[in-house]
């Protein structure tokens, strides 16, 4: 992913110059991509994706707390109550899902989810503390050098635990193709796409705002579990997507709602 990213800068012929006084914000960065990725993957050994998915609507509550403590932007109704009808909404969606078919909880949740309590502290500074770099870099920029670094730190972490848990049929999944393709999709759209794009809208939007288009995430699931398989859509999730969209609609729809930082 990070060598598409550095693709991407040249194909639009952004030049990579960095401000030396800028690289400490931009090793603060890598270092929570970092921890959002491995975080993520390593709570998931733990705990199921449902319980992963509640926590996850916490990532605009926690974004907007930060951006208006550290001064980044001030404090709105319209943007308070967005949020509250998102989040809601996004746990509503969640909740209905049935965990029937999720894999049996470990007895290391209670650890697991302080790994995701962590991962969604990352996630949420690294929405709101990219916004005065997006300011002065192209987004393209940003989210390749924030990036490279977390990736040079999941290498350096790949190296040093490596001979210790891994075989080396690992590195090609056993033989197995259908890891690729989901390594290819994570690849391209779950990174070089939501990266950049979370990048781009935070150049336009207050932290807060962007972050709160995280809520939309398992409306989006369930959208397309209904087009693609032909899952059924009950009323609670009906009922949870219109909250969101509703929420969304109030905090980006409202002139009042954004603010000019």
């Amino acid at each position: 992913s990070a060598m598409m990213m550095y693709f991407f800068v040249q194909y639009k012929e952004v030049k990579i110059s960095i401000d030396i006084k800028d690289y400490k914000t931009f090793l603060f960065l890598g270092m929570c991509s970092f921890l959002n990725v491995i975080l993520c993957c390593c709570a998931l050994q733990y705990i199921s994706a449902t319980r992963f998915a509640i926590l996850q609507p916490s990532v605009p509550c926690i974004s907007t707390a930060i951006a208006i403590i550290s001064g980044l932007e001030k404090f709105s109704y319209w943007k308070f109550f967005g949020l509250i009808f998102a989040v809601i909404g996004a746990l509503v969606v969640i909740l209905n899902k049935t965990t029937s078919n999720e894999q049996s909880e470990s007895q290391y949740v209670t650890f697991g989810t302080s790994l995701v309590l962590l991962q969604v502290l990352a996630m949420a500074h690294l929405l709101v503390y990219q916004k005065p770099l997006l300011n002065k870099y192209d987004p393209s920029l940003v989210t390749f050098t924030y990036y490279s670094v977390g990736t040079v730190l999941t290498l350096l972490l790949c190296i040093i635990i490596s001979p210790f848990i891994l075989k080396v049929s690992d590195l090609y999944f056993d033989g197995n193709t259908i890891p690729w393709y989901g390594l290819a999709y994570a690849t391209t759209f779950a990174t070089l796409y939501s990266y950049n794009a979370l990048s781009w809208a935070g150049k336009h939007l207050s932290p807060s705002s962007t972050a709160i288009f995280c809520t939309f995430q398992p409306v989006g699931t369930m959208v397309l579990s209904l087009l693609l398989y032909g899952y059924t859509t009950s009323t609670n999730e009906i009922v949870g997507a219109l909250l969101v969209i509703t929420g969304l609609i109030v905090t980006s729809g409202h002139p009042a709602a954004e603010d000019s930082t």
